[in-house]
């Protein structure tokens, strides 16, 4: 049976969908992103801070820009290709999906099974110790355009999730315009870490300030194990999905 023919780009480009309706897997590959070691760090540190929004806002701007221009640019140019062809790739998904999900199970049980790092006993503030703070609280004068070059270059290398996202953005073959709108979507829902803290604390920046506080201090706690627990939900994810592939 002859396979049936892609649809032109001219088609894809009118077929009158909404182009900010995302697909729900994309959406669930964005929540797993969300988790992404290197934007919980991002949080700490900016913090850590005197200006925290500024520098979360600075990190936002250079990842979004990174992000959606990279995640574009590889998904246009693998659309024709036969990597992007459904066609060639149903069987191929399925064990990709699989391979993967094996991958994040192996490294949550690696994860669960590191021993405990032992609590430091605070050091009493010497000379040196507020010299360093004082270096600090200078260099953080700087510290939005420092965050936007971060936000650049580490987002330069899309993460695991996203990835997966990637590749299956381009079997669905959508028009330049609506691959941009679909990225911007998944992003911002990646990026939600760094979006909330903003905005509260605009809207209320003394509670804000409290909350970090007690969130610092919970995520210092638990940080381990919501990775854990995030790579068995996407493990889990990506297991369900293989095997109703093969199913249907």
């Amino acid at each position: 049976m002859e396979a049936l023919p892609r649809r032109s780009r001219d088609d894809r480009r009118n077929n009158g969908l909404n182009p900010l309706k995302v697909p729900v897997d994309l959406l669930l590959l964005a929540v797993l992103s969300a988790f992404w070691p290197t934007l919980i760090v991002v949080d700490v540190l900016a913090f850590q801070t005197t200006s925290p929004e500024g520098i979360l806002l600075a990190f936002l701007a250079g990842g979004l820009l990174t992000t959606v221009t990279i995640g574009t640019l590889i998904v246009v140019a693998f659309d024709n290709s036969q990597f992007g062809s459904s066609s060639q790739t149903s069987s191929t998904d399925v064990v990709l999906d699989l391979v993967i999900a094996g991958l994040a199970f192996l490294c949550a049980l690696i994860l669960a099974r590191l021993p405990q790092r032992p609590k430091k006993k605070p050091k009493p503030p010497s000379a040196k110790r507020q010299a360093g703070s004082d270096l600090m609280a200078r260099a953080t004068e700087h510290g939005a355009p420092i965050a936007f070059v971060g936000g650049v270059l580490f987002n330069i290398v899309p993460g695991l999730w996203p990835l997966i996202a990637l590749k299956d953005l381009m079997e669905l073959h959508y028009s330049t315009l609506r691959v941009v709108a679909t990225l911007l979507v998944f992003y911002l829902v990646m990026f939600v870490f760094l979006e909330v803290p903003i905005v509260a604390y605009v809207v209320a920046g003394d509670w804000t300030g409290n909350a970090v506080t007690r969130f610092n201090a919970w995520l210092g706690a638990n940080h381990r194990r919501i990775a854990v627990w995030v790579l068995v939900a996407g493990g889990c994810y990506l297991t369900a999905r293989g095997i109703y592939a093969t199913i249907v």
